[in-house]
């Protein structure tokens, strides 16, 4: 968040329809992060990127996120497909 912040992007905790979503995925037992991603996909545009150590990259895809970036990730990384996803949300 800090980071995204810095970069000069508005962080909100909730929105109708941000442009960019990233979800932890948390680990192999709770599933929550992938139930938000199924919901986010079913009902919005939103673009999600999904990170976590313990889940594989077919899991997540599956789930609806649009990119899966596995732990540990570089934040320059991370701020690339955040600027690509706002670029085609806004077209």
């Amino acid at each position: 968040k800090t980071i995204l912040e810095l970069q000069g992007y508005k962080i909100v905790d909730e929105s109708a329809s941000p442009a960019v979503m990233i979800i932890d995925a948390g680990n192999l037992d709770n599933k929550k992060g992938l139930e938000i991603c199924k919901r986010v996909k079913s009902s919005t545009d939103t673009k999600l990127i999904v990170t976590s150590i313990f889940h594989d990259k077919e899991t997540v895809l599956n789930a609806g996120a649009d990119l899966y970036i596995p732990k540990p990730y570089e934040i320059p990384n991370i701020i690339k497909w955040v600027e690509k996803f706002i670029k085609e949300f806004n077209q």
